[in-house]
């Protein structure tokens, strides 16, 4: 399975709440030990793990109560599986392993890499959120590409 169909399993895995397919999907990532693979799955579980289950439920509680309106969420038609899916897993668990992986690749020289890292660090996906260290790897990724920092890039291209 390449990234791609990963990716469009992952948002299956939140629209259908398929709890079979996302343990398919952990299979494959520590298959490819790849770390784009495991920043999908990160991504998968995030909105599952960052209590929009809880949100999610108590709409369904508060319309019920409130009419007998359908509430039209995907999330909602798969509630039960969404939180089985949800027992056990962190989404920084794969955010960690995806940032292992990238740091490899960055040092290698992979662009992308560098900037997955800068994404990573500045939004605290896999660690603490450090401002200097995202900088740090987006000013390397612009100098990589382009001879440069990000800042001097910037300049130059207004």
């Amino acid at each position: 399975m390449d990234i791609s169909e990963f990716l469009d399993a992952a948002l299956m895995v939140l629209k259908r709440g398929d709890v079979k397919l996302a343990k398919q999907l952990e299979g494959i990532a520590r298959e490819k030990n790849d770390p784009y693979y495991y920043s999908n799955l990160g991504f998968m579980y995030e909105p599952i793990e960052n209590a929009s289950i809880e949100y999610e439920n108590k709409k369904v509680i508060d319309s019920q109560v409130q009419s007998t309106a359908q509430v039209c969420n995907e999330l909602l038609e798969n509630l039960d599986n969404l939180q089985e899916i949800k027992d056990g897993v962190s989404s920084q668990h794969y955010y960690s392993l995806a940032l292992k992986g990238f740091q490899k690749l960055a040092e290698d020289g992979d662009t992308d890499a560098m900037s997955a890292l800068s994404d990573m660090y500045g939004y605290g996906m896999g660690v603490v959120v450090d401002p200097l260290e995202a900088r740090y790897w987006l000013d390397r990724c612009y100098l990589t590409k382009h001879g440069m920092t990000f800042d001097e890039w910037e300049k130059g291209s207004r």
